[in-house]
C-alpha cells in the first residue's frame, strides 16, 4: 500500500492488529513504516545497490522516538548510499571493526589490559605497586592532555584482591644470624652486599637498590638519598656505621650503581638469598618474608635499643609531626649516627656473638 506519511497516519497505526501493515511512502520512494501486530510502528528503507543483485532493507527507526521527519531524512541519506553502490550494513560493520580495531590500539586500552592482567597475577603487593604507579601516571596526564578519565577511575584495590592486610613480620635473631650467614662468600657477591646494608639502613629496598655512588661520602660516613627517589620527596641522610662502611669499601667503586654496578632484580636476589638460608637451615625454609620486613625489622629494632619514638622514626625517613616540623628544625644528627650506631652493634652482636653467646645453626645438608 502506498500512502503519504503523516504524524496522524502513524498514530492510528500504533495499536493491535490481526496482521502487520506495511505502507510505503508517496513522498519518498524507498521509504515506508510497519505496523506490527503488537502495534509497534517502525520507519525503514529499502533499495538495490548500485551493481548488486539484491535490494537491501534497513531499519531507519522507531516512531514516536523518531520523528516522521527525521525518519525521511535519514531514509533520504540511506537510500542516496545504496544509490552509489554502498551497502549502508557493510558500511556499519567496517566502521565498527575499525573502531574496535582503534581502541585496542590506543594506550587507554592497553593501560587496562596492562593494569587487569598484573592486578590478577597473584602477587597482592606487586598488584598495589603497579596499581599505584598507573594511577599516579594517570593523575598526572588527565588534566595535562584533556582526557575525560583514567582508566583506573572504575578499578578498585579493594575490589580486585581485597582489602590490605598489615604486614607484622619482624625476622627474629636466628633469622637475622642465618641472613648474614647466607650472605657470606663469593657465591652470593650478587645479593649479599644488598640484603646486609638493607638490614643495617632500613631503607626501603629502591632506595637502596638504585643508589649511585655519587651519593656516598666514605669520608664523612654519610649517604645522602636525593628527593627524587623518596617517598616524601623530601632528601634523607643515612649515617654509615662502621659495618657499612666495611662492606661499601668492599665494593667495585664508579660512577654508576652501588650494587652490582647495574639496577638490582629483587625477586631474583630474594629467590637465591632464601635458596642459601633453607640450606644453610638444614632445608627447613624460614617463614616467609619480604625485603621491606628488614625495614620494619631495624625500625622495631631501634625500639628495643630504647631510641627514642621521634628519633627512630626520623631513622627510617618519617617526618616530623605535627606542629614539630614547623617550630623543631633541630637535625638531630648526631642522635641519628647514634641510633645507626647501636643498630649495627646489636645485628653485630648477633651475627659475630662471643662464643658463649652464639646462635647455633642447623647444619646444612
Amino acid at each position: 500500500m502506498k500512502q503519504t506519511l503523516s504524524d496522524r497516519l502513524l498514530r492510528s497505526l500504533a495499536r493491535p492488529r490481526s496482521a502487520p501493515q506495511e505502507i510505503w511512502d508517496q513522498q519518498l520512494r524507498g521509504f515506508g513504516c510497519r505496523a506490527s501486530k503488537q502495534g509497534t510502528v517502525s520507519f525503514f528503507a529499502m533499495r538495490r545497490p548500485r551493481g548488486s543483485a539484491r535490494s537491501v532493507r534497513i531499519k531507519v527507526g522507531d516512531f514516536p522516538a523518531m520523528s516522521l521527519s527525521d525518519a525521511r531524512l535519514r531514509a533520504r541519506a540511506l537510500l542516496r548510499e545504496m544509490q552509489d553502490g554502498v551497502d549502508p550494513r557493510a558500511r556499519k560493520a567496517a566502521e565498527a571493526r575499525a573502531e574496535v580495531a582503534k581502541q585496542a590500539r590506543s594506550f587507554s586500552a592497553v593501560a587496562e589490559l596492562f593494569i587487569a592482567r598484573h592486578v590478577d597475577r597473584g602477587h597482592p603487593e606487586a598488584a598495589r605497586l603497579v596499581f599505584a604507579y598507573a594511577r599516579r601516571l594517570f593523575g598526572w596526564a588527565v588534566p595535562r592532555y584533556g582526557l575525560e578519565h583514567a582508566p583506573t577511575d572504575h578499578l578498585s584495590l579493594k575490589d580486585l584482591i581485597g582489602a590490605k592486610a598489615a604486614r607484622k613480620r619482624v625476622l627474629n635473631n636466628l633469622e637475622i644470624a642465618l641472613l648474614w650467614r647466607a650472605t657470606e662468600g663469593p657465591e652470593a657477591a650478587y645479593y649479599g652486599p644488598y640484603a646486609r646494608l638493607l638490614l643495617l639502613f632500613g631503607v626501603r629496598r629502591t632506595e637502596l637498590g638504585r643508589a649511585i655512588w655519587g651519593e656516598f661520602d666514605l669520608d664523612a660516613g654519610l649517604w645522602t638519598i636525593p628527593p627524587t627517589r623518596m617517598k616524601s620527596d623530601e632528601p634523607h641522610t643515612v649515617p654509615l656505621a662502621p659495618p657499612a662502611l666495611e662492606i661499601l669499601r668492599a665494593l667495585p667503586q664508579g660512577k654508576g650503581y652501588v650494587i652490582g654496578g647495574s639496577p638490582i632484580h629483587y625477586s631474583r636476589s630474594k629467590r637465591e638469598l632464601d635458596a642459601r638460608m633453607t640450606a644453610l637451615n638444614g632445608g627447613k625454609p624460614i617463614p616467609r618474608w619480604t625485603w621491606h620486613d628488614l625495614r620494619r625489622t631495624f625500625r622495631t629494632g631501634l625500639s628495643g635499643l630504647k631510641i627514642a619514638p621521634h628519633i627512630a622514626e626520623l631513622a627510617i625517613a618519617h617526618g616530623k609531626q605535627g606542629l614539630s616540623r614547623i617550630y623543631d628544625q633541630h637535625r638531630y644528627d648526631a642522635e641519628l649516627r647514634e641510633a645507626f650506631a647501636l643498630w649495627a652493634q646489636r645485628i653485630m652482636s648477633i651475627v659475630a656473638p662471643p662464643p658463649e653467646k652464639a646462635v647455633l645453626l642447623r647444619k646444612a645438608t
